[in-house]
């Protein structure tokens, strides 16, 4: 079954990679995954190649995008446990010209990917590229603000979860970092926020 997605919604947006989390209690550190649901049937679907163009067609008045498949199967293997595998693949595909909300969901993907692999430095770059791509896409933030969590910089993380809680006030997710983040930084005594 083939995904078709409007164009202002992005990869992460599906169920919302929700901004990178997933390991609250798991790692203790405010997480890096859970794509609870792509909607994708995996036992029959069909490996994608990486020069294979995302499809497009016109439905009445509205475009639709048919997303990057590889991006789709690299999310899910980053997902399942196979962080590099799942990145090297997203990787490959970012060769290609994208559609823009395909390339911010690479890259999104990229940075939760380094989250997983506790690369925080790289996730931090990587991140800051997908915010620059999507301002108004609150998962970027989200993401940055786990690296820099990450880092132990949690002075640095409270202004990127304020401005994901800003875009997306109802996420119960970003609330839990925010909050997390506001609590590291009391406990480490630095003035607050």
């Amino acid at each position: 079954m083939r995904i078709l997605v409007l164009i202002l919604t992005v990869l992460t947006g599906l169920k919302t990679f929700i901004g990178a989390v997933g390991f609250i209690g798991a790692i203790g550190f405010i997480g890096a995954v859970g794509i609870a649901d792509l909607g994708i049937n995996n036992a029959s679907a069909t490996p994608a190649k990486a020069s294979e163009p995302p499809e497009h067609r016109l439905l009445g008045s509205v475009l639709w995008f048919q997303p990057s498949q590889v991006i789709v199967e690299g999310t899910f293997l980053i997902e399942n446990g196979e962080v590099e595998k799942g990145m090297e693949m997203i990787r490959s595909e970012m060769v290609h010209e994208l559609a823009y909300a395909d390339l911010f969901s690479a890259t999104n993907n990229l940075c939760v990917g380094h989250l997983l692999l506790k690369e925080y430095e790289k996730a931090l770059k990587v991140c800051s590229k997908a915010i620059k791509l999507k301002p108004e896409m609150w998962q970027g933030y989200n993401n940055r603000a786990n690296a820099l969590f990450g880092m132990g910089d949690y002075a640095g993380a409270v202004p990127d979860y304020e401005k994901a809680l800003s875009l997306n006030p109802e996420s119960i997710d970003v609330q839990g970092n925010l909050a997390l983040a506001e609590r590291y930084l009391q406990k480490s005594g630095a003035v607050s926020f």
